[in-house]
């Protein structure tokens, strides 16, 4: 599941004189829409990709290790600007920067089109990325602002449900805009949204920024803090094929721990930190962050593995696969609008723990799908886990926020988004490093497997059987998928060389023993991985629980 950003019912944390001082007559509704153009567009582009990697590959002329930096430079400058993003609102003025952000991100997002080569693409994903980083913070402080206590819950809940579906969309949409015309429309399609968005940002969305700061940018600490964030993220998202311990990857992990004990000397001796340690005191905020973390760690990856499952696993072509988790985001925006009002009744924290309890239940229903689901059995699963985002991930912002200073809502959204895409890129990253090593153990021991039965078949002649095994072994050096896509050309050749018709039908009876193994090796390493996501939803749900001041039922 994509990384998404809801608040359900945030209660009014801000003095009377601050919100006597908000401009009267505007027009919050359409300032919401205003903002909601590029924030789909931002949240929608992190998983817009995935489908039209291979086509950019081949196009491109370029290798897998050098293409999946089509999506790292993104999801890098993404989770590194954050925080500095949010802060620079505060100081500057917020809808400046989600201005400066849209106006980055269409750019970036031309020139992604355009791009001439893998090199110019990459660099343009990371101007994309800058925009984004500025997009998706500042909006949740903008409208905070904007919105009077008694509709502002409604309000975000609303616009957290229809951002919660953009990044579920994005592998449907890529599929068909790849498929239909080329890879370069994915960049394309956000030109005119990005266009209407700033136009309606100019119109109706009003100015406010921290009025007790002054303009001075803790340049220090923006430095030391981008850089720690970096060694970080790419440490996260290097560490598959690097290895985690590796000298480059401890390398990168020493230098973010140096860098982070250094940001809080710095920070400790500025006027105008870019980062308050004191809002880590407020313990809805400081609990909240590491759920939001532990909810996108264990979420995002196992979503992007439901994808990859009916794709990979089951051979379905992407379009497909992307229809099969529909249910996702329709249940998650259905449960984001309710989050509120649920949110009233018994409290915001229990509303997320019962979100979380449902991912992990949503989780646990996925191993009891079969080898070839049908439809309904697909979107229903994913349906269940689309509720609990919808639910837990609306109440997370409200209890991040509700007790953060009014002139510091940039900066604790800022730190808010980043803990959430640290938490998105850490359960990618981890969760396909355990299923790729679960399923290269699982596909030699169905290697070995069909080995043996090969072996003993005795209606093959010896000069057949010694083929098949030979045809198995070199199939699984070229991964997993080659095994299951391609094995069947192999044996209908094999078959048109033998002149038996006992022979052919053990081949084909072989040929559907062989694929039907290795597509259960490789459901049984996505089934243990979504175990694995499960047991971190339910630590979640315990951790959400100890709360207590989410435990307030909303008024």
């Amino acid at each position: 599941m994509p990384p998404t950003d809801h608040t359900a019912g945030v209660r009014d944390v801000q003095p009377q004189h601050a919100i006597a001082a908000r401009t009267p007559n505007v027009r919050p509704w359409l300032a919401l829409l205003s903002m909601m153009f590029g924030l789909f567009m931002v949240l929608m582009d992190v998983t817009i990709v995935n489908v039209a990697l291979n086509e950019i590959q081949t196009r491109l002329q370029t290798d897998l290790t050098t293409v999946s930096w089509v999506l790292n430079a993104y999801n890098l400058g993404f989770a590194v600007l954050l925080v500095t993003m949010g802060r620079l609102a505060d100081l500057f003025g917020r809808k400046r920067m989600f201005l400066f952000g849209m106006i980055m991100f269409s750019l970036g997002s031309l020139l992604c089109g355009l791009a001439p080569n893998i090199g110019f693409l990459i660099a343009a994903r990371a101007l994309q990325s800058i925009g984004a980083a500025a997009i998706n913070p500042i909006s949740l402080a903008i409208i905070t602002h904007i919105f009077p206590p008694q509709i502002r819950g409604r309000a975000i809940g609303i616009w957290g449900a229809a951002i919660g579906a953009a990044a579920a969309a994005g592998p449907l949409l890529g599929g068909i805009l790849v498929e239909m015309l080329n890879w370069r429309w994915i960049f394309f399609v956000n030109l005119p949204f990005c266009v209407a968005g700033i136009i309606m940002v100019l119109l109706f969305v009003p100015e406010s920024r921290d009025q007790e700061a002054s303009k001075r940018v803790d340049i220090p600490g923006v430095v030391v803090l981008t850089a720690s964030l970096f060694c970080l993220v790419l440490a996260i998202i290097q560490g598959s094929e690097w290895g985690l311990t590796s000298l480059p990857i401890l390398g990168l992990l020493i230098a973010f721990a140096v860098g982070l004990i250094a940001f809080v000397l710095i920070e400790k001796r500025q006027a105008e930190p870019i980062v308050r340690f004191s809002l880590f005191k407020i313990r809805s905020f400081a609990i909240t962050n590491v759920n939001m973390f532990l909810a996108n760690l264990a979420a995002q990856g196992a979503f992007l593995l439901l994808v990859l499952f009916y794709t990979k696993a089951l051979g379905f072509d992407p379009m497909h696969a992307a229809l099969f988790t529909i249910g996702l985001p329709l249940t998650e925006l259905i449960a984001a609008s309710l989050s509120n009002t649920l949110g009233r009744l018994i409290g915001p924290a229990r509303t997320a723990a019962l979100g979380m309890a449902l991912i992990s239940i949503g989780m646990l229903l996925l191993l009891l799908l079969p080898s070839n689901p049908t439809a309904f059995e697909a979107v229903w699963h994913a349906a269940v886990i689309g509720a609990g985002v919808g639910l837990a991930f609306s109440s997370f912002s409200n209890l991040s926020l509700m007790d953060v200073p009014p002139t510091q809502l940039g900066m604790g959204s800022g730190i808010y988004n980043t803990f959430m895409q640290v938490g998105a890129t850490m359960g990618v990253t981890i969760l396909i490093s355990l299923f790729t090593l679960q399923s290269h153990v699982n596909i030699a021991q169905a290697q070995q497997q069909v080995n043996t039965a090969i072996q003993a078949e005795s209606r093959l002649p010896q000069s057949s059987r010694t083929e098949i095994v030979q045809l198995v072994n070199e199939q699984t050096t070229h991964g997993d998928q080659t095994v299951i896509t391609n094995w069947q050309l192999d044996t209908k050749a094999l078959a048109q060389k033998q002149t038996s018709s006992e022979a052919k039908a053990a081949i084909d009876a072989a040929q559907q023993t062989i694929t039907q193994t290795f597509k259960d090796a490789l459901v049984s390493a996505f089934k243990n991985v979504w175990v694995i996501a499960s047991i971190i939803g339910l630590v979640n749900v315990a951790l959400i629980l100890l709360n207590r001041s989410g435990k307030k039922v909303l008024r």
